[in-house]
């Protein structure tokens, strides 16, 4: 029997996100305030967050405080 890898899903909630780039749920959120872009999904508004919005973000970051 094969194996098959399910792939990536682009869109990723608040927990999974802060997972991805290896900071906190609550540094998601106060990016998401200083502008980090979101989709809202969902009845009650849940944000999900594009993988490659949160590597750019996560990148520019490291490279303003080196």
């Amino acid at each position: 029997m094969a194996v098959t890898s399910q792939p990536e899903p682009l869109y990723i909630d608040v927990v999974a996100a802060a997972a991805y780039v290896g900071v906190s749920v609550c540094q998601i959120r106060k990016w998401t305030a200083d502008g980090l872009p979101f989709l809202s999904a969902g009845r009650g508004g849940k944000k999900v967050y594009d993988r490659a919005d949160l590597r750019r973000w996560a990148e520019r970051l490291k490279e303003s405080a080196a």
